[in-house]
């Protein structure tokens, strides 16, 4: 034992010894990073045959900074001709998604501070925008017959509370408040003055650009990305017309209510979405953990269940391309924080759901189905 360490000790001392052989021009410098290009968001046309892509590189600003920019991308599949950008400019472009006859794409764009939809014919002419929501949208599907979109937007709880006639039917989350206003303010003072010292400081601002002196919040969920979410938001799905003319048509709110939706998807026929959400109006969004899957006709505000299991929290539904078959994914309640994701498949003529991955040591992600439906991708 004594020789083998002087020996790996002897070679460790040799290599710290041996002479620089590299160029000092040839070493990675620090800067070398903006050098870098990161492709991402990969997506296949209906037929194959091309792919749209991502690239996001740092760019210099006109001030000298330095911020990220990300454009579409085109490629021949086959290789027949050399990638190709569709977007050019300051302004990024990201999540793009083919119109069914390959001859459009849609895809993000910011204006204005939100992110919104936009069309580019790929036939020729210029990326036309196509949604104007006033608080943005993400992940822009075409419909079946390519004339409409279906787009995510998450609004803030005075937004909903605006659309909808009465307010949430669960219980408030701020217990011993009887809503008679204090005066007796004091933050140094009883529970009752120290809250209405917090009331008081959550209408005052601090700054010139509007900061507040305190954020107030009675949630659980109250911890967002990039700072606080005092106030409870929700996530519904918009059908938007894609007009011949390039006009901006008014979008139509195919979910509503006090209750987020996820994985909003197309059905085969073009009238009907499937997403996961909750319908429980008895408990307030934060406590509920509960997922079922639903049918929405895009004409009326009736939800048809699709899948609901006791203990299974369900998510990112996913229609086979016969239409016949959904598949989904989903995680035990009982194992909070922890939890396998699985994937199954649920047959729409009654059948029971068959889970896929039970016995596979890691949770499922990005599932897809292949295109003639016999296989699932994860």
């Amino acid at each position: 034992m004594r020789h083998r360490a002087f020996l790996v000790a002897l070679v460790v001392g040799r290599l710290l010894l041996a002479p620089a052989t590299v160029a000092q021009s040839d070493r990675i410098q620090a800067t070398d990073l903006f050098q870098l290009r990161q492709l991402g968001d990969v997506t296949l046309s209906p037929s194959g045959r091309f792919a749209v892509y991502t690239v996001t590189s740092v760019v210099e600003k006109a001030d000298g900074d330095r911020t990220y920019r990300t454009l579409l991308w085109l490629a021949d599949t086959e290789g027949g001709r050399p990638p190709r950008a569709l977007t050019s400019g300051e302004t990024s472009a990201s999540q793009p998604a083919w119109a069914p006859d390959e001859t459009a794409l849609t895809f993000i764009r910011v204006v204005d501070g939100r992110p919104q939809a936009f069309v580019l014919p790929l036939t020729g002419g210029e990326a036309r925008q196509a949604t104007r929501l006033p608080y943005g949208v993400r992940r822009p599907q075409w419909s079946p017959d390519g004339t409409r979109l279906l787009v995510a937007s998450t609004l803030p709880h005075h937004a909903v509370d605006s659309l909808e006639s009465g307010g949430p039917a669960w219980p408030a989350e701020r217990p011993g408040r009887s809503g008679t206003p204090r005066t007796d303010a004091d933050p140094d003072g009883s529970l009752a003055a120290v809250q209405a010292y917090l009331d008081a400081a959550a209408t005052r601002t601090l700054t010139p650009d509007g900061a507040r002196i305190a954020e107030v919040t009675s949630r659980l969920d109250f911890q967002g990305e990039q700072g606080l979410d005092p106030a409870p938001s929700y996530t519904h799905y918009f059908v938007v017309p894609v007009r011949a003319d390039g006009e901006i048509a008014e979008a139509q709110a195919v979910t509503r209510g006090f209750r987020s939706h996820s994985g909003g998807v197309w059905m085969r026929d073009g009238q009907h979405i499937l997403v996961a959400t909750s319908l429980r109006e008895d408990v307030h969004p934060d406590r509920d953990r509960t997922r079922a899957l639903y049918m929405r006709r895009i004409t009326d505000d009736r939800y048809r269940t699709v899948l609901e299991l006791d203990g299974w929290q369900l998510s990112r539904p996913l229609p086979s391309p016969d239409g016949f078959s959904v598949a989904f994914l989903g995680q035990r309640l009982a194992d909070a924080g922890y939890a396998q994701t699985e994937a199954g498949v649920l047959r729409l003529d009654g059948s029971p759901p068959v889970w896929l991955t039970a016995d596979f040591a890691r949770s499922v992600t990005d599932a897809a189905w292949s295109a003639n439906g016999w296989f699932l991708y994860f």
